[in-house]
């Protein structure tokens, strides 16, 4: 995969996994010999960033770095710290990027980012006034190469059956007039997903007509609020009831129910914060109607959470004190709706 699977970038990701077991009355003979099924997992697989990579390009480029910036800075703000504190370096041969110079968290440190034809290869960081000289590599494309292959390869082996992704497939929801047009998503179809095999019969038999299940996190959703670029990739996702206003959705597969909930798109000023909104979530104590009992199934033995640092408690919104008005009610519970923003 050509720019890796970025497990180590700083801003914290939307998205969250809840396995459920769903047992049905049965022997213990018949739990004894049951075959069981496999699946692989992985998560927090974007690249970093592509970027227009011609020197004549450089305006289109600085535009798009305004759009990362304003993620964590005020809007007003941001165009003037790419202006002044954004250097990009051009090959004078080729006349094409190959690093950028930017600033990271605080005032003393610095981010440096290799490109190659537009894909970061590498980014480092180093804090020139208190570690001066010193830098920490926190991305190279060789990582997420190894994770694309391997998790293809346990596919077509047999060793699992389907891949659940906890989210942040890609860099950036829409960068390009239409999905197709989406570096990131062509990525994602080339690297990954036409690799795979179709479902098996036992899958197909199950209704599940693909072999990756994604959470959806926050930078599916930058810049592409309709989540066309997912859809695209992921028609079948539709079946579930994903659609621009529903986020959460769930399956059930050999006597396990797999819940993938969204928890907002990310927010400088509350990053921690759980601001999902599709759909609104209830905060009084009730279940999500998405988390109930499959028809038919028996009593959950037991619930198993896979999820990155955004998901803090069972119980959506732990900012207390912030509320709906009172006439805006659960539609699970029918109780004034209670909002962590």
């Amino acid at each position: 995969m050509k720019p890796g699977l970025n497990h180590l970038k700083k801003v914290a990701c939307a998205v969250g996994l809840v396995v459920a077991t769903l047992a049905g009355p049965s022997s213990a003979q018949e739990k004894s010999t049951k075959a069981g099924f496999s699946f692989a997992v992985y998560g927090d697989s974007r690249s970093m960033m592509y970027l227009p990579y011609r020197q004549d390009q450089e305006a289109e480029a600085r535009e798009l770095m305004v759009d990362m910036f304003e993620l964590a800075l005020p809007a007003k703000v941001a165009p003037e710290v790419v202006k002044k504190d954004v250097k990009l370096i051009y090959d004078p041969t080729s006349k094409e990027l190959v690093e950028m110079v930017m600033p990271f968290d605080t005032a003393s440190e610095v981010t440096t980012l290799k490109f190659d034809r537009g894909w970061v290869t590498e980014a480092s960081v180093k804090d020139v006034k208190l570690l001066p000289g010193v830098s920490r590599t926190m991305f190279r494309l060789e990582g997420g190469d190894w994770v694309a292959k391997e998790v293809v390869a346990n596919i077509k082996s047999g060793r699992a059956q389907f891949i659940v992704n906890t989210g942040d497939l890609v860099w950036w929801g829409k960068q390009g007039s239409e999905p197709s047009d989406n570096p990131y998503w062509k990525l994602v179809n080339e690297d990954v997903l036409k690799k795979l095999p179709k479902p098996d019969r036992e899958m197909e038999k199950a209704g599940l007509p693909g072999r990756v299940f994604p959470a959806v996190g926050n930078h599916e959703v930058w810049a592409d609020s309709d989540v066309e670029g997912l859809l695209a990739a992921f028609p079948y996702l539709k079946k579930f009831g994903v659609s621009d206003k529903q986020l959460i959705y769930k399956f059930d597969y050999q006597g396990v129910r797999f819940i993938f909930l969204w928890t907002g798109a990310y927010d400088y000023r509350d990053p921690t914060g759980w601001g999902a909104t599709r759909p609104l979530r209830c905060t009084n104590g009730a279940t999500p109607k998405v988390a109930g009992r499959s028809q038919g199934a028996g009593h959950e033995e037991g619930i198993h959470f896979v999820s990155q640092p955004r998901v803090r408690s069972l119980r959506h919104g732990s900012h207390p004190g912030r509320s709906e008005s009172p006439q805006d009610d659960c539609s699970v519970c029918q109780r004034p709706r209670h909002r962590g923003l």
